[in-house]
């Protein structure tokens, strides 16, 4: 695996010279990483120990949902309408909020990574893949693919098999990977039944599994979802200890429990805490979760934060039960039976180092990052080559040092290295790494000279698109070199007063003497939008006849602030046989 940042020889961009390279490195070598990434998903599975706590603060949120005795959403709960008991004590409630869920859709694709955009929802769906069976798994795997239409743009989701060495899909907002990933669930039950005390073990397996990925995602901002699909199981002592545990790790994390039944074996023989069904009804109790009967229907339940202002003896840095009861005869409240509450003499955690906040999932924002990679035919032709972007949002500061991985889907890190000086400093900075075709997020980790850092991630693939006997690279946008006019430099994100930018794009594979390729720009408001602009655009030859540039210049100076698409269409003979599609984003002096 090889990266490198600026600084070496360039190949111009020539027609009839030499290939096409717009970009200036200098290259060394970075050693494979063979481990795995310690992300909070494949973490749960074989990690001990648990993650910091959060900081005191000056007051205590418990999340909790609210319905009306036919089990539908209840939103016009107040304050007045519940008491708190902490320690068996009346408290009194400061304020209790109702959280109202926004679906984001993202009409066009962003054209970079940047952390200045909250993420929504952190959802993670953990199956209980030894103890389900074939028939069991099948409906799990309908139910996760028929969660697609209920998550926004920005929902982050991950997929979680609990078993020693189970399956993951790291936190991603693209869900395809997780039904992808679903698909390929395998269940573990046997056949015939194993007897009371192999179930007992399994199933406190399970408890135990789930109780890690929930302090794993402790370090997440704000609340967290974890939605659990799993069989019946019975209660006993063992089990209701788990379980006790499990709910002081859900109440100090903030984690909303929801619980489902794949064949709803629960329902048929009575979900009583004393029941041979009895520990998933115990698990909702204790944790303060709810049994549903879809993953849908755990994500259409409302949310409300109430907040509590802890008393001097309580801050002592322990769990603390808790007790929300409803007033309202028409109202069913689910709520934590712990909560933790912290020293307010505790000190503060030391500031992460970049390499800790590369291997967090949770959003650095206080230093605004753009990060991008765009994939190119490396000069063996066996797999692309990335050519990394990034910088500070700010135009007049630059980056100290910086660390970026690049990840897999699985949480996997395929590689991770390291910028710092002048090849950190260089606006935008540059890098690149050679990997294998396929889909990665990128995760950089930076910081100014100042100390103030932040972390972003891009979630791309490494590939090209089909453009019948040809493949296209990305679309990128820059200018050319004003020292050579012959070479193409990417940027980012135009200048605010910039007036054109030019697009740019690579096409790879063989033409035939008597053929012609042309190339056409159009701007539009959609991905299928009829243009609202459109220019004439050049194709130029390299040295490698199977390699090419299409470029052509847009006109910014009457586009209104916003993103636009942009569509880079590739005609053969004047047909078109391809096209490569961006977001400009167009920002305010």
């Amino acid at each position: 695996m090889s990266h490198s940042t600026n600084g070496s020889r360039e190949v111009p961009l020539r027609p009839g010279s030499s290939p096409v390279n717009p970009f200036r490195h200098r290259s060394y070598t970075i050693p494979w990483m063979g481990s795995r990434l310690l992300t909070v998903l494949v973490l749960a599975a074989c990690a001990t120990g648990t993650p910091r706590a959060q900081a005191p603060a000056a007051t205590i949120t418990i999340d909790l949902s609210a319905a009306d005795l036919g089990g539908a959403p209840l939103t016009t709960l107040r304050a007045e309408d519940l008491a708190l008991r902490i320690d068996n004590r009346p408290h009194p409630i400061d304020t209790l909020r109702f959280v109202p869920f926004e679906r984001v859709e993202a009409l066009l694709k962003a054209p970079y990574g940047t952390n200045q955009i909250a993420h929504g929802r952190t959802i993670v769906l953990a199956v209980d893949a030894t103890r389900l069976q074939t028939s069991q798994m099948t409906s799990v795997k309908e139910g996760i693919h028929a969660l697609l239409p209920a998550l926004g743009a920005r929902d982050r989701l991950g997929l979680l098999a609990l078993a020693s060495d189970g399956s993951a899909v790291d936190f991603t907002t693209r869900h395809d990977l997780v039904v992808a990933a679903s698909a390929a669930l395998k269940s573990g039950a046997p056949a015939i039944s194993a007897g009371a005390e192999a179930e007992e073990a399994a199933a406190l397996a399970a408890i135990v599994l789930l109780d890690r990925l929930c302090a794993s995602i402790g370090t997440e901002p704000g609340p967290k979802t974890v939605v659990f699909m799993a069989p019946p199981f019975a209660t006993s002592t063992d089990v209701r200890r788990a379980l006790l545990a499990l709910a002081e790790t859900t109440g100090r994390h903030r984690v909303q429990l929801f619980i489902i039944d794949p064949v709803g074996t629960a329902a048929n023989l009575g979900a009583t805490a004393a029941g041979p069904a009895g520990g998933l009804a115990a698990m909702a109790a204790l944790t303060g979760g709810l049994v549903v009967p879809s993953a849908i229907a755990a994500l259409a339940t409302t949310r409300y934060e109430l907040q509590f202002t802890p008393t001097t003896d309580q801050r002592n840095n322990k769990p603390h039960r808790v007790m929300v009861v409803s007033q309202r005869q028409d109202a069913r409240i689910a709520a934590p039976s712990s909560v933790f509450i912290g020293d307010d003499l505790a000190s503060s955690e030391p500031m992460p180092s970049l390499t800790h906040m590369l291997r967090e999932s949770r959003g650095y924002r206080d230093l605004p990052l753009r990060l991008v990679a765009y994939p190119v035919l490396d000069d063996d032709r066996t797999r692309p080559q990335l050519l990394i972007l990034a910088e500070s949002e700010n135009p007049s500061r630059s980056l100290a040092w910086a660390e970026f991985a690049l990840i897999s889907p699985s949480g996997t890190i395929v590689a991770q290295w390291k910028a710092e000086g002048a090849d950190a400093a260089t606006r935008p900075m540059r890098t690149r790494a050679l990997a294998p075709a396929g889909p990665y997020r990128l995760r950089m980790a930076a910081s100014e000279l100042s100390g103030r850092r932040g972390a972003v991630d891009y979630e791309f693939d490494a590939g090209f698109t089909p453009a019948g006997t040809f493949e296209l690279g990305p679309l990128m946008f820059g200018g050319m070199n004003a020292a050579d006019s012959a070479q193409f430099v990417p940027v980012l994100q135009p200048a605010a007063n910039a007036t054109a930018i030019m697009a740019y794009t690579e096409i790879y594979g063989a033409l035939a003497s008597a053929d012609t390729l042309g190339v056409r720009f159009e701007m539009a408001h959609s991905l299928e939008g009829e243009p609202i602009a459109s220019v004439a655009g050049s194709v130029r030859t390299s040295g490698d006849p199977t390699r090419r540039a299409a470029l052509g210049t847009l006109d910014l100076s009457a586009l209104p602030v916003g993103d636009h698409l942009v569509r880079a269409i590739i005609t053969l003979n004047g047909a078109e046989v391809g096209r490569v599609t961006r977001t400009l984003r167009k920002v305010g002096g």
